[in-house]
């Protein structure tokens, strides 16, 4: 997903459905990698003293490409070949990843927003 306009909006949209589940206080910036094949990882960092700031940085080749760049433990190894789709979901300490598989409008809307932040913090809670 390279389309500024569209990742600004999910990004706004992801903002606003997370912090009424923020505690006071507690900051919240993301960086969006864009993959040229299709979709990307956006990067969620919490904190007290983290500053309200989104970021969509330069496009890589493919999200495995990105899992390279971006310092995480759960995706270990070379996965420059791997393919995703859908939305997958990884909490790792004060951050979450999201990383979003395809290009298709209905996955970057604000009802996708949402669904994506539900199923992160609402797994196995039905």
């Amino acid at each position: 997903m390279d389309d500024k306009q569209i990742i600004q909006r999910y990004l706004n949209d992801i903002r606003r459905h997370l912090v009424p589940k923020l505690r006071p206080g507690v900051g919240i910036s993301s960086n969006f990698y864009p993959a040229s094949t299709g979709g990307g990882l956006l990067e969620i960092k919490f904190g007290p003293q983290q500053a309200n700031v989104d970021q969509v940085l330069a496009t890589s080749s493919t999200i495995g490409h990105i899992l390279q760049i971006v310092p995480q433990r759960t995706f270990p190894g070379d996965f420059t070949g791997m393919k995703f789709s859908g939305t997958n979901v990884v909490l790792e300490g004060d951050r979450l990843l999201l990383i979003k598989g395809g290009d298709d409008p209905a996955d970057w809307t604000d009802a996708a927003a949402a669904k994506d932040l539900e199923f992160a913090f609402h797994r196995g809670n039905k």
